[in-house]
């Protein structure tokens, strides 16, 4: 039977004191238990109720507090920029559509320099919010998000070890 994703955050979250390697702790948020403001995309609040933040050695997104730091109900954003791939690869949520949308880092440095935004293409975009933290974050195509979408060379050098791939491979 295939763990559901309440399932497999609980799951991951019981099994993340084997990943601490070199000091580097990986941190899964306790679900948040508040109220989100009443604009907050409703599919990012249902990710969140199930974990609030999340570090790992690649992945980095912020809980919610972070989120809404300095914002209220009629102090909103049109984008919320929820976490950081791979050292340098932007997630931000367009609260609007909430299409969530990958950037490359040095792309946006470089266009910010040229002027160019407009024309940069994010290196992987989706209308679901919940099935991209479903699926590629805490589910099987993790490795697709990491290798294809990001380029990241799992077996480039060992202190380049993917311990969150290596928890969700686990997974039965």
């Amino acid at each position: 039977m295939t763990m559901q994703f309440p399932e497999r955050v609980q799951w991951c979250r019981e099994h993340t004191d084997v990943l601490d390697r070199d000091g580097w702790a990986h941190l899964i948020g306790p679900p948040l238990e508040r109220s989100p403001l009443s604009w907050y995309p409703e599919s990012l609040a249902r990710v969140q109720r199930l974990c609030d933040g999340l570090t790992t050695r690649l992945l980095w997104f912020h809980p919610y507090e972070e989120l809404v730091k300095g914002l209220s109900e009629t102090r909103r954003t049109e984008e919320l920029r929820l976490g950081i791939i791979c050292y340098s690869f932007p997630v931000r949520l367009d609260v609007a559509t909430e299409e969530l949308s990958i950037w490359d880092g040095d792309d946006l440095m470089f266009a910010d320099e040229d002027d160019d935004e407009d024309e940069l293409e994010p290196v992987f975009t989706t209308r679901d919010p919940f099935g991209f933290f479903d699926e590629y974050v805490f589910g099987p195509k993790y490795p697709e998000l990491i290798d294809r979408v990001i380029g990241f060379e799992s077996a480039a050098a060992p202190d380049q070890t993917d311990e969150w791939r290596d928890l969700l491979g686990r997974i039965t």
